[in-house]
């Protein structure tokens, strides 16, 4: 039997994993972002995410901060609350789970905390989830090119 490569795309999983959560919030004016560390995002409301973050600076210190233990990390720009953390898959941190909330006062936000990190971890179990998935394809396409290769290998 083959080599089967384990290491799935990040990329695909962050996608994924963000897809689906972005359609189960609707018209909220809760804005979802998840970035891959190479600086890759998603947003379930790019303009909006985009105009917050018009300087890139600040959304890599941020980024910095959760690399460094903040979790979950609240800041705010403007009017604006941000809730940040790590994206994980397994126990390998593969991003950033970025969540703006409009509006949004601290105190308002200690009331949810609660709630607010059950959304955030939800990313995770979601990424893991995906990767798993991933895997489990992988191993099926392999097994199948290896019958293939030992059927053909009986035919004379």
């Amino acid at each position: 039997m083959k080599n089967v490569d384990f290491d799935s795309s990040r990329d695909v999983v962050i996608e994924q994993t963000a897809q689906m959560m972005f359609d189960n919030i609707g018209s909220s004016d809760i804005v979802l972002a998840v970035l891959g560390r190479d600086g890759s995002c998603t947003s379930s409301r790019p303009e909006v995410f985009a105009k917050v973050f018009a300087n890139q600076g600040l959304l890599r210190d941020l980024c910095s901060k959760i690399d460094d233990g903040c979790e979950h990390l609240i800041s705010r720009i403007d009017d604006c609350l941000i809730i940040g953390s790590s994206l994980l898959s397994g126990v390998n941190p593969i991003g950033y789970v970025i969540m703006l909330l409009p509006g949004y006062s601290p105190e308002k936000s200690f009331e949810y905390l609660d709630f607010i990190e059950i959304i955030m971890e939800q990313f995770s179990l979601l990424a893991g989830v995906v990767e798993q998935n991933q895997h489990l394809a992988g191993l099926s396409r392999a097994a199948q090119a290896d019958n293939f290769v030992g059927v053909l290998a009986g035919v004379n």
